[in-house]
């Protein structure tokens, strides 16, 4: 786990898409503000159509608990700018599914504002995920998709993720939400 009081340490990934620059910065005590307000702006931004707004309000009223779990779990956690505009964050790590073997990841959230969708930068930012992960020896990637997260659905298949019989409904103010377990090898 890394511990929050480390100095910024930036890894300014210089990744250049279209003329637009990404930057990549780890996630300290000193932009956990803004990583709260650009991860629940990319949530209710990006799920408006079908994550309900009562559970989006509860994440931003409990994001101590999210960043929390980032923390328990070791995860690595990062902010994503272009031209100093925060526009996404990075979340993965070690993974924490049951049974999952130690050169298993887990990619918890790859959030990008909308103003910032179909521009590359998810795309940028996945190749980051995949290289940190690749330099740290992890052989698997998974991640829980909702079936009806179209876009998110594409962008992972495309990627080539496959889905795995792990399958895992939850209810949200009365709406059920079908997440499938999606594997990539990284290797």
């Amino acid at each position: 786990m890394f511990p929050l009081s480390e100095p910024i340490r930036t890894f300014l990934l210089h990744v250049c898409f279209k003329g637009d620059k990404m930057e990549i910065v780890k996630l300290d005590d000193l932009n956990k503000n803004m990583f709260q307000q650009t991860y629940i702006t990319a949530l209710e931004e990006g799920f408006v159509d079908f994550v309900p707004k009562n559970m989006i309000k509860n994440l931003n009223n409990n994001f101590q608990s999210c960043f929390e779990e980032i923390c328990e779990n070791g995860w690595s956690a990062f902010l994503c700018f272009e031209a100093d505009i925060p526009i996404g964050v990075l979340v993965f790590g070690k993974s924490n599914i049951e049974n999952a073997n130690t050169t298993d990841a887990i990619l918890d959230a790859i959030y990008f504002r909308k103003d910032f969708h179909g521009k590359g930068f998810a795309q940028m930012g996945f190749n980051f995920i995949q290289r940190v992960l690749l330099e740290q020896n992890f052989e698997k990637l998974f991640l829980w998709c909702s079936i009806e997260n179209k876009r998110a659905w594409r962008f992972y298949e495309k990627n080539g993720f496959k889905q795995t019989k792990q399958k895992w409904n939850d209810e949200l103010d009365g709406k059920i939400f079908h997440n499938i377990l999606l594997c990539k090898n990284l290797k």
